[in-house]
């Protein structure tokens, strides 16, 4: 994530099984293994994941992953931890009976009721499986979750935003502007969907307090030179010059016909105190151009 002159430099992960083949039930223990440790170290604090666990445990063939965690990375240390709750984890059939139960357990109820009525679209086409809960114990921890952007242009996104806040439909738009090549026919292409994330806390109950636009960057961005021009617009002077060795260098060892364009999303914040872009990667993405430098 690179805000003004800040980075914040995260990681995804899904825990492994120790040995063998990793299914949902190797994740969900491996994961609550790293979850305990982080806790010994006052890295996590578990009580409103904890109350969810009987929820969350995979228990049918339809799981999709069990646990998935995620850490901003800092030079001896890592810091705002998040676990990554699986919605199938009782079967496709049960995905929005599990998420509604879940908002509810933590007192997140009233904004679960808000978005049945203002965004019907989404709650039509809620993306499985992730249901994202910050581990830090405050009142700001957030909880995410996800739908699909079903919408085929922009003001069609703009109307669905509109009900929630003029802020987020501003800056929707402006960031399908600033990401995409052809941003009037972005949203009308075929492939991956963009994504849309409703964010709560504890401190504002009634409804989500942002939403996060996810797009599928080397989709509407796919050449090197576009992905440049298109962060040019965006990043500082310092932080660009290190996001363009790191596109080149990724440039140089792609395969054909594969996108010259590393980062398979760009997201931002649609309601918040400052302009950020967050820039999702591959590890092997990063270590295929680590080793093209040299």
């Amino acid at each position: 994530m690179l805000s003004g002159d800040r980075v914040d430099v995260r990681l995804f992960f899904r825990p492994l099984a120790a040995e063998g083949a990793t299914d949902a039930d190797a994740s969900w223990e491996q994961g609550w293994r790293t979850l305990t440790r982080l806790e010994q170290r006052d890295r996590a604090h578990l009580e409103r994941a904890r109350g969810l666990g009987d929820l969350f445990r995979p228990r049918s063939r339809q799981a999709a992953f069990g646990l998935c965690l995620a850490a901003s990375v800092q030079p001896l240390t890592v810091g705002r931890v998040k676990v990554y709750f699986d919605t199938l984890a009782a079967g496709t059939e049960r995905n929005r009976q599990v998420l509604a139960e879940a908002l509810n357990r933590i007192g997140l109820g009233a904004a679960w009721s808000w978005l049945q009525e203002h965004d019907p679209a989404g709650m039509t086409h809620l993306m499985p499986a992730f249901f994202a809960l910050d581990v830090d114990g405050s009142p700001d921890a957030r909880v995410k979750f996800y739908t699909t952007v079903a919408e085929r242009s922009a003001s069609q996104l703009a109307a669905r935003l509109a009900p929630f806040s003029d802020t987020a439909r501003r800056t929707a738009a402006g960031f399908l502007e600033n990401t995409a090549v052809d941003a009037a026919e972005a949203l009308a292409q075929p492939g991956v969907r963009p994504t849309l994330c409703w964010s709560m806390t504890a401190r504002c109950h009634h409804r989500p307090v942002d939403a996060t636009l996810y797009l599928p960057f080397n989709q509407y961005a796919p050449e090197g030179g576009q992905t440049l021009g298109r962060l040019r617009k965006t990043l500082a002077p310092r932080h660009f010059r290190a996001i363009e060795r790191l596109v080149t260098r990724h440039a140089a060892v792609v395969p054909p016909n594969e996108p010259e364009n590393p980062f398979h999303w760009a997201a931002t914040k649609l309601v918040r105190d400052r302009e950020s872009l967050t820039l999702y990667i591959s590890a092997a993405a990063v270590d295929a151009a680590r080793t093209a430098g040299h």
